[in-house]
């Protein structure tokens, strides 16, 4: 599952490469004749089904937000909906039910700096949610079992770190009791680590240098 969640760093430290792709965006398909972009009202209309939906609308109302992008989402050459990518000005802590462009769903705790949204327009409906997870504007670590116990093995694992911040953790049928993640700095560079808060270990799939742009 968490080979296509999103996990950006959209601060300073951006794109750190874990090996988890972003979700495929929607493609248009080749049938005659393409949907070749989303007119002023297909975007609007697409914003105000985000609106209707209670976490989104509970994360965009209480912040600054733009949209970076709004691709169509087509079926056989026909629009069914939109793709969304929205940046927020400031990184919130977000907890709820997510999902995947390709239908996975999961629980997460975390910083998010942007949000990947898929909407029927034709329904009318959020068809999957994916958070960009980002750090923390000043450090501010929400008390969650296990943590402090994660920290320590980050410590063990770069005893040189400089800095340990925690981003957030991904609940999943293969990682139910968590996946932690930090953002650690030494004096060689970034990383970003994941801990496993079942068995206390790092996972090192999804643990890599940051890669700054």
């Amino acid at each position: 599952l968490l080979m296509s969640i999103i996990i950006a760093i959209l601060a300073v430290m951006i794109a750190a490469k874990l090996g988890p792709p972003n979700p495929p965006a929607p493609q248009v398909t080749t049938t005659s004749p393409p949907v070749t972009g989303l007119s002023e009202d297909e975007k609007k209309a697409a914003l105000s089904v985000v609106f209707q939906h209670p976490l989104l609308a509970k994360i965009l109302s209480g912040n600054n937000w733009s949209l970076v992008e709004a691709g169509p989402w087509t079926q056989n050459g026909e629009l069914v909906g939109a793709a969304l990518l929205i940046r927020l000005n400031e990184p919130v802590w977000v907890e709820g039910s997510f999902s995947d462009f390709d239908g996975k769903s999961y629980r997460a705790a975390l910083w998010i700096g942007s949000l990947h949204v898929l909407v029927d327009l034709r329904g009318r409906k959020v068809e999957a949610i994916s958070p960009g997870m980002t750090i923390p504007p000043q450090y501010s670590e929400p008390l969650l079992p296990g943590l402090e116990k994660a920290r320590q093995v980050v410590a063990n694992r770069v005893p040189t770190a400089q800095s340990i911040v925690f981003n957030g953790v991904f609940y999943t049928d293969k990682y139910p009791t968590g996946l932690a993640f930090f953002y650690v700095k030494d004096m060689k560079g970034e990383y970003l680590i994941a801990v496993n808060l079942a068995t206390m270990s790092v996972e090192d799939k999804y643990t890599a240098p940051v890669i700054k742009r």
